[in-house]
């Protein structure tokens, strides 16, 4: 990149797809690439895939705009089928998530994780991380950790790979007495949901000057006036990261430039997520 040096998240992508640098040629032709293993694989391996793509196969991908000739995946499938999407044994599977659906008939969606998926996201988290803390840094996330390779547990695990700390305090409940631990701990960044980081930069609880560096909000749509205003309450920035549990829940992550996510292009597939030109990190993926 003109100008600027690669983020972490970047020169991992960039080793994962064993690229010399990254640019939509590249992120294309390895896109396709794995998209053509993963059919094949599924086909063979799951039998809803085995159902579900009958009538198609990794050779009717000659271009990833092929994909559009490929039946969804929907969420009633998901409810419907459940242990069928498998690839692999059930022994191989680390982590059962459950989803609740909205209303009161749909079922819940359960989505299954092996030991190499939850690698993945600690791996990113870490990566990810590294941009904004430095070894001895403390980390407040405020999503749910108490439960072993839940979000929180995976950041904490992926921050003590860089030397950092990460506090796992929970969904905030008392606005007030989460400002509290932010001055308790030394905390130089959290992590939260939007409403909820607002809700505390306006309980009327000071911070220290220059205490807080940092800030990532994370799990829903983050208007530009919350940013705005957790900016003027703290004197700190601002990030966005896009992610959710189907997606092993790291995606996205902005950079000091913030004008676009660093997508997850090595294990993601986007029909957004092939960078654009120009802006001031031109590997970045636009947020609207």
């Amino acid at each position: 990149m003109k100008g600027m040096h690669p983020t972490p998240l970047e020169r991992w992508i960039q080793d994962r797809i064993s690229a010399p640098r990254l640019n939509n040629e590249t992120i294309r032709s390895y896109h396709l690439t794995k998209l053509r293993e993963t059919v094949a694989h599924a086909r063979l391996k799951s039998p809803f895939y085995a159902r579900h793509l009958s009538h198609r196969s990794e050779k009717d991908l000659q271009s990833l705009e092929d994909l559009r000739e490929f039946p969804f995946t929907t969420a009633a499938d998901l409810i419907q089928n459940g242990l069928d999407f498998l690839c692999v044994s059930q022994d191989a599977v680390e982590r059962v998530v459950t989803l609740e659906t909205s209303g009161t008939t749909g079922g819940p969606k359960r989505l299954f994780f092996t030991r190499e998926d939850l690698e993945r996201t600690i791996d990113f988290f870490a990566h990810g991380m590294s941009d904004f803390v430095n070894p001895g840094g403390r980390v407040l996330i405020l999503l749910p950790g108490n439960r072993p390779d839940s979000v929180g547990d995976l950041l904490i695990r992926g921050l003590r790979r860089i030397g950092a700390e990460g506090i796992a305090h929970g969904p905030v409940r008392d606005p007030r007495t989460a400002v509290n631990v932010i001055q308790e701990h030394d905390i130089d960044c959290i992590i939260g949901i939007p409403v909820q980081v607002l809700a505390m930069a306006r309980s009327g609880r000071p911070l220290k000057k220059d205490r807080l560096q940092k800030v990532i909000l994370t799990t829903d749509y983050v208007p530009t006036a919350i940013v705005q205003a957790v900016e003027s309450a703290w004197e700190c920035r601002v990030f966005n990261h896009y992610g959710m549990t189907e997606m092993g829940y790291g995606g996205g992550l902005e950079c000091s430039a913030r004008t676009g996510y660093h997508f997850r292009e090595a294990d993601l597939f986007s029909k957004s997520s092939i960078p654009q030109p120009g802006g001031s990190c031109p590997t970045a993926i636009s947020k609207k």
